[in-house]
């Protein structure tokens, strides 16, 4: 069996995001989101899933001050 390299986790971890959104479930694909972020900083596409969901939603994270760089940084 092949192991799964890093990217396609990576994929796996925001596709799980995104179908909990699509399934209306937003509150647990926000918690996915910020999940993949905080065990992969640098993956710009769950971090702009993440926003994605929360302007759609009309909210932010911490206020509407803070960047999403600085909200998602301080997640970890």
């Amino acid at each position: 069996m092949k192991r799964p390299n890093k990217q396609n986790v990576q994929r796996e971890d925001n596709n799980l995001g995104n179908a909990l959104a699509i399934m209306g479930r937003r509150e647990e694909a926000i918690e996915q989101y910020r999940e993949t972020i905080r065990l992969r900083p640098g993956w710009t596409v769950a971090r702009n899933d993440l926003q994605l969901l929360l302007v759609q939603q009309e909210r932010t994270i911490a206020g509407p001050r803070k960047s999403l760089n600085t909200l998602c940084n301080n997640m970890s």
